[in-house]
């Protein structure tokens, strides 16, 4: 999802890992974790879960959270540098501030008033 986010959309006509291949462009530093990450998800989704190679009974679910922890940053950044957030970022921190500043004034008028 974080990477759809980040542009790089998942086409329907591409399996699993052509999409990890894709990612490992994006971020090459990471090709290596990707293609594990990929490895579980391919074999979660279509091993027999009786079998010794499924991800369940292997115990290499268990290394998915920390997979993720590498990935997350790297897409997070990649995310925040498309253009869509570039364009949008400003316009939202500016309307958070004005919110702030409204809720500060109401609550200074309402302590006045007290």
């Amino acid at each position: 999802m974080l990477a759809n986010w980040a542009g790089i959309p998942i086409p329907r006509s591409q399996t699993p890992y052509e999409y990890i291949n894709g990612l490992a462009a994006v971020t090459p530093d990471e090709a290596e974790t990707l293609e594990r990450f990929g490895d579980i998800y391919v074999r979660e989704l279509w091993a027999d879960p009786r079998s010794p190679e499924h991800p369940r009974s292997s115990g290499e679910v268990k290394e998915l959270p920390g997979l993720w922890k590498r990935l997350e940053p790297h897409l997070f950044l990649y995310v925040l540098r498309h253009p869509y957030v570039l364009r949008k970022l400003p316009i939202y921190a500016w309307e958070l501030l004005g919110n702030v500043r409204a809720r500060l004034r109401t609550r200074r008028a309402f302590d006045q008033d007290l």
